[in-house]
């Protein structure tokens, strides 16, 4: 195993670079799937605030970061969502959300619709 100070210099010369990201951004749900491994149900009080989900956006797009996957809970019951995803779309993040697609309506696709081609949905 590489020397701490190596595998930080390796890093900071983008070698073994962070790609991908996930970030959970609510335990709400609005379903009890079964087969489901988190467990979700209502929203926790100590859950990031969207402030914290978009430095943290931020600070992974410095590092290289090209694609972050949001998920949940069910993501599409977080308020401002569409901002954070707005957000990702501008600092050109490739963005996938994994949600049980219950939720996705016109007024969400209306919010999204200018960055939509970026957005890759699991369902």
């Amino acid at each position: 195993m590489p020397a701490r100070s190596e595998t930080h210099e390796a890093f900071s010369a983008g070698e073994n670079r962070l790609k991908n990201l996930t970030i959970s951004l609510t335990l709400a749900c609005n379903q009890g799937c079964a087969h489901c491994w988190v467990d979700a149900g209502a929203a926790h009080a100590e859950e990031m605030s969207n402030d914290d989900i978009c430095s943290i956006l931020r600070q992974a797009h410095e590092m290289g970061v090209d694609h972050v996957k949001f998920t949940g809970g069910e993501p599409l019951l977080r308020r401002g969502f569409a901002d954070v995803l707005s957000l990702a779309a501008g600092l050109g993040l490739r963005q996938s959300i994994e949600t049980n697609g219950t939720l996705i309506s016109r007024s969400f696709i209306s919010a999204v619709e200018s960055f939509i081609e970026q957005l890759h949905f699991y369902v």
